[in-house]
């Protein structure tokens, strides 16, 4: 039981009084709607506290949340951090930096209210495949464009060399019966001066 105990998710007020969790702590809270970046997170004991979050966990919460019932996040050794607001409220506030120690779960698909289907995302996983997604894409670029450089410049070539061909097929080559027609003017100025000189 005492190690049981141990393994309960923070609450936020416990979280509050520690100020930071150790390696073995988490924060777990249940996403309940949103406005904006802040969001209202429930924690195990049904406390409210709203959440300020980095425009990169906001989006991939908005996906998240738009197709699963229910949406929770996790924050390994999460970090106490509040603002107050115009209002007088007090916001929890997320950083960039602690994105590494967050992961976000889907539970019960919308699509299909009776499933138990839970899915986990992470912000790293998440942007690592974003990386190699758009060095994919870039590589792809690449190859095509030197692809379709490589096909122009063979079309060139082409062309250059029915150009020549076709410069060769207009020059008029006359041949009197596999004889050249130099040849046959020599030989005929040859006989012309030998009938008429003699």
């Amino acid at each position: 039981p005492t190690e049981d105990r141990k393994r309960l998710p923070l609450s936020w007020e416990q979280l509050e009084v520690l100020g930071e969790g150790k390696s073995k702590h988490e924060l777990e809270v249940r996403l309940q709607g949103f406005s904006g970046p802040r969001y209202h997170c429930y924690d195990r004991q049904l406390k409210r506290r709203d959440v300020l979050v980095p425009r990169s966990l906001h989006n991939l919460l908005v996906s998240i949340f738009d197709k699963y019932q229910t949406v929770v996040i996790v924050w390994k050794r999460p970090i106490s951090r509040t603002q107050i607001d115009q209002h007088g409220e007090t916001n929890m506030i997320i950083l960039e930096d602690d994105l590494q120690n967050i992961t976000v779960e889907g539970n019960g698909p919308r699509s299909d209210p009776c499933s138990e289907v839970s899915e986990t995302f992470s912000l790293q996983k998440l942007t690592g495949n974003e990386l190699q997604e758009s060095k994919e894409s870039t590589e792809a670029s690449s190859g095509q464009s030197r692809k379709s450089q490589a096909t122009q410049t063979l079309h060139t070539l082409a062309a250059d060399k029915d150009e020549d061909k076709a410069v060769k097929e207009d020059t008029p080559t006359k041949q009197c019966h596999g004889i050249t027609f130099p040849f046959v003017v020599i030989v005929a100025a040859i006989l012309w001066k030998s009938i008429f000189m003699s």
